[in-house]
C-alpha cells in the first residue's frame, strides 16, 4: 500500500459567513481532483469572527469529516491567527491561502508534485490582482522594496496562495500579525535559502463580503514591517545580527 503525503490546507478567517461554504466546497473538489498525490485536511483559525461565521464551519466540519477549526478568544490579526493555524496543521505539506475566495487553488496544486518530489522547497504564487488600485498600489510598493532588499527574482511578495514543505514552514520564526504574513513567509523562505518557484496564479474578485483591510492604518503598518525586515536584512549582511537559521 502506497503512503500518500499528508497536505494541510491552512488559513486565518474572519466573518466570511456570507460565502465560506462554498468557498469550502470549492477547495475539496478541487483537492479531490489529486487524491492520487496527496491527502489532506483543512485547517482555518477562527479569529473571533463576530458574525456566524464559527457555527457554519462547526457544522461544516462535522459534515465533512476534513476541516479542523482553531479558535482566538480576541481578535489577533491574519498573521497571528495563520501562524496559530500553521502550528495546528500536521501536514508534510502545507497550502497557504485566503478564506475569502479570491484564489483558483488549482493554479498552485497543479505545481505541487515539484514540491512533492523535493524539486523545490516551495511554490508560490505571483498574482494579477483584481483589488482597487490603491490596494494594488501599495502591495506593489512594498514588493518592490523588498526586491531591492532582499531577492530581486520574485516579482510578488504579498501573494498569500504558496505550497510549502511541512517542517520547513513550521521552522520559520514568523513575527508579522497582520496582513504582512504572506510577504513575511516569502522573505523567510528566501532568507533561509530554500529553493523556491514562483508560478502566476488567478486573483478573483471578491464574490461577497469585504476586506478587512483598512488602507492607511494596514498601509502604515506595511511600510513600517518592510522597513525592519529590510534593515533586519542589513544587519545580518553586516554580521550584526545571527542568520536565519544558524545554529550556535
Amino acid at each position: 500500500m502506497v503512503h500518500l503525503p499528508l497536505v494541510s490546507v491552512v488559513a486565518p478567517i474572519f466573518n466570511e459567513s456570507e460565502h465560506i461554504e462554498e468557498v469550502l466546497i470549492d477547495w475539496i473538489r478541487k483537492l479531490d481532483e489529486f487524491d492520487a498525490q496527496f491527502r489532506y485536511e483543512i485547517v482555518l483559525c477562527n479569529d473571533s469572527s463576530s458574525d456566524s461565521t464559527l457555527e457554519l464551519l462547526e457544522s461544516f466540519s462535522l459534515a465533512s469529516g476534513c476541516l479542523r477549526i482553531v479558535s482566538n478568544q480576541q481578535n489577533e490579526g491574519a498573521g497571528y491567527s495563520l501562524r496559530k493555524a500553521i502550528s495546528h496543521s500536521r501536514g508534510d505539506f502545507i497550502l497557504l491561502v485566503d478564506s475569502d475566495g479570491q484564489f483558483n487553488i488549482r493554479d498552485l496544486l497543479s505545481h505541487c508534485h515539484s514540491v512533492l518530489s523535493g524539486q523545490f522547497d516551495a511554490v508560490v504564487g505571483q498574482r494579477i490582482k483584481k483589488d482597487s488600485w490603491l490596494l494594488v498600489l501599495g502591495s506593489k510598493l512594498s514588493s518592490s522594496i523588498l526586491r531591492y532588499f532582499i531577492s530581486d527574482s520574485f516579482m510578488d511578495f504579498n501573494c498569500a496562495l504558496k505550497f510549502v514543505e511541512g517542517n520547513l514552514l513550521r521552522s520559520l520564526n514568523l513575527r508579522a500579525r497582520g496582513l504582512n504574513y504572506s510577504a513575511e513567509v516569502l522573505t523567510k523562505l528566501i532568507l533561509s535559502k530554500a529553493n523556491i518557484n514562483q508560478v502566476p496564479v488567478q486573483h478573483l474578485a471578491r464574490k461577497s463580503g469585504k476586506s478587512s483591510s483598512k488602507l492607511f492604518k494596514d498601509g502604515y503598518a506595511r511600510l513600517l514591517w518592510t522597513v525592519q525586515i529590510c534593515l533586519e536584512h542589513h544587519l545580518i549582511n553586516k554580521r550584526i545580527l545571527i542568520d536565519y537559521g544558524h545554529e550556535v
